[in-house]
């Protein structure tokens, strides 16, 4: 989305940008050294951490991806099992008596 400013606008967002950088090198300037090393390096061991949950939080989405793939591939070859097994019990013929049976042919007349 594009913002639309005057020129007094734009002028004035300019230099409080300026204004915010020119604290910002101050204040680093007025740091010394030694803190500035310490900063930097609790940066760095922060950022390291945050990878290192990131790290794990994908690790574990992707375990869990391929618990389903695995779930999914038993479930459908116990469906198909399944499938095939009520296949072949219903195309064999009934063990009973074949005139007790009722048929819709009987069950019209």
């Amino acid at each position: 989305m594009m913002l639309h400013l005057s020129r007094s606008e734009r002028r004035r967002a300019m230099l409080l940008a300026g204004s915010v950088w020119h604290a910002a090198e101050s204040l680093i300037s007025r740091v010394n050294n030694s803190e500035l090393v310490k900063v930097t390096q609790e940066l760095k061991n922060t950022h390291m951490e945050q990878l290192g949950r990131l790290h794990l939080k994908h690790q574990t989405e992707c375990d869990l991806l391929e618990d389903m793939r695995t779930y999914s591939q038993k479930k459908a070859t116990l469906e198909r099992d399944y499938a095939q097994s009520r296949c072949t019990v219903s195309h064999q013929p009934s063990r009973g008596n074949l005139e007790n049976r009722r048929t819709p042919l009987h069950i019209m007349f």
